[in-house]
């Protein structure tokens, strides 16, 4: 028996996905076997990866209506976001990571702001332990903030992101 071409192989694929639409019944893309794009490339391998939740800061007077988040400090809302899916052992110390390299501090628009962004060059991150059921994160170096509202962004970030 000789080997099926991969041009006759892609229209017997076909063939059978045409066949399952028409019939009504189809696979579960968890249940796929291969992974490929429209076009047949092939896509990166998805197991593992999930996205992280991270805290950015909006006023709530300048919220977009309906925007979910934690009143806090002085008449902001904590706002969680999403990252890009990630493959990580520690989720807290990589959110954590994702605030501190931040290379904008404005997000969307209206806008989210990570206070993060502004103590990044002089607050460093440096370990993480846990002691029972509490997580204990360490920080070098020094936080000067404008205000004291600031202040409560950065912290809030930090603890809600972390948690």
């Amino acid at each position: 028996m000789r080997p099926t071409s991969p041009s006759r192989a892609l229209r017997l694929t076909g063939a059978v996905a045409a066949a399952c639409l028409v019939a009504g019944c189809a696979v579960a893309p968890d249940l796929a076997e291969d992974s490929a794009s429209d076009d047949g490339v092939p896509l990166p391998a998805t197991e593992g990866y999930q996205p992280l939740t991270v805290y950015l800061a909006v006023a709530e007077a300048e919220a977009v209506p309906g925007t979910s988040g934690r009143p806090f400090g002085c008449g902001d809302l904590l706002v969680p976001v999403q990252t890009v899916p990630t493959d990580t052992e520690d989720e807290a110390d990589t959110a954590l990571d994702f605030l501190f390299a931040d290379e904008r501090g404005w997000h969307g628009d209206p806008s989210l702001w990570n206070a993060v962004f502004d103590v990044r060059e002089s607050l460093i991150p440096t370990g993480h332990r846990r002691e029972g059921d509490v997580e204990i994160f360490t920080f070098t170096g020094t936080v000067t903030p404008e205000n004291e509202c600031t202040a409560e962004r950065i912290r809030a970030q930090l603890q809600a992101t972390a948690a």
